[in-house]
């Protein structure tokens, strides 16, 4: 069977990206017409946990010495991890996993591909490519050297064609978060908060606005679950005893089990995240205030768009406010819910869509 490489995966932030794809592999039988090798470099712990939901699966580093000695490097902290890649022959393609977004802050210095050089039919899956993120040379060759593109949103596969992708070699589709099943009947008193700060240059004035929103929800005679906050805000949220007994209300969630709180329906979801927001939105959620905070990039915006979920508004930075926030949380607005299962449909729809596509492709590999 051909050998499919599969690579940068990781959980946290993307904690669900990669159950909901090879379930969709799954489902359509394809994880035993192929072997798909996930790459461990960046998080092996997490390949463990797929590998015991999907057993078809298996390591790079089991059938390839170059992955193998990748990782090693890795392990122990030594350099040389982008040369030990070129000793890799072995696969017959390899995909970029779902989960993000190709951006020259991830793979500016070595480009997408870097961990597998020498193999020529690629594929990126399920991913945004942003207005002047292909200006970056070795992220332009990396996007125009793949055979196929599945975009997570429209625009971005209007930036890949402006950098020069045949449009024949992309399909517009979705978050593959989006197939995922969760029980909408399942409810959990209290509210879902994932604040964040920007991933760079993070205003005083905003720490200060974020210190009075945490003493707001202190004041919420609810349970509050948190996502753990970027530093140095997370460590100040220990320090206030978020998760313990001291403050048994208050839970704070993070690493792989960030998105538990909002797997319920909940009185009022307070999201500056995209994927809080999507599994929010899959669990019956109708009460959702989205903040955009992260710098360089639209996909809120563009996701909101292409699901014409304008019910939504995308607020800034500068809105992240006690007040704004304390006034949605006692009185919440609600998004119709036409509105929700229209976008949750076109999302599906879109999904399936790369996934043809992804299959199409998979069958012209030798």
């Amino acid at each position: 069977m051909p050998l499919i490489a599969y690579q940068r995966l990781h959980g946290w932030t993307d904690y669900p990206h990669h159950f909901a794809f090879f379930e969709a592999l799954e489902e359509r039988g394809l994880l035993d017409k192929y072997d798909f090798a996930i790459d461990p470099y960046i998080d092996p712990q997490y390949c463990g946990l797929l590998m015991q939901r999907f057993p078809q699966l298996i390591l790079t580093d089991s059938v390839s010495n170059g992955s193998r000695f990748k990782s090693f490097l890795k392990r122990n902290g030594l350099p040389g991890a982008a040369q030990a890649a070129k000793l890799d022959a072995k696969f017959d393609a390899v995909c970029e996993a779902p989960g993000g977004r190709i951006q020259p802050m991830y793979s500016g210095q070595i480009g997408v591909f870097w961990a597998h050089p020498r193999v020529k039919r690629r594929a990126i899956l399920f991913h945004s490519i942003e207005e002047g993120t292909l200006d970056e040379p070795l992220s332009r060759e990396s996007v125009l050297s793949a055979d196929i593109i599945i975009t997570r949103t429209d625009a971005s596969a209007d930036v890949a064609i402006a950098a020069g992708v045949p449009a024949s070699k992309i399909t517009k589709a979705c978050d593959i978060v989006f197939r995922r099943r969760y029980a909408t009947d399942r409810y959990k008193p209290g509210c879902a908060v994932a604040l964040r700060l920007p991933n760079r240059n993070v205003p005083k004035e905003y720490l200060g606005e974020l210190r009075n929103i945490l003493d707001y929800f202190e004041t919420v005679p609810k349970p509050i679950d948190h996502v753990r906050i970027e530093e140095p805000m997370g460590s100040e949220m220990m320090r206030r005893g978020y998760g313990s007994q001291e403050k048994g209300e208050i839970s704070m969630w993070y690493d792989d089990f960030m998105y538990q709180p909002f797997m319920a329906r909940r009185d009022a979801i307070v999201s500056c995240r995209l994927h809080t927001t999507i599994i929010a939105l899959l669990s019956g959620n109708r009460a959702i205030m989205q903040f955009h905070i992260e710098l360089g990039t639209t996909k809120l915006q563009q996701f909101i768009a292409d699901l014409g979920l304008d019910e939504i508004p995308v607020r800034g930075i500068e809105h992240v406010t006690r007040k704004n926030i304390q006034e949605f949380v006692e009185n919440p607005v609600l998004i119709s819910q036409s509105a929700a299962d229209n976008a949750v449909a076109t999302a599906r729809r879109k999904v399936e869509l790369g996934l043809d596509r992804f299959e199409e492709w998979l069958g012209t590999v030798k």
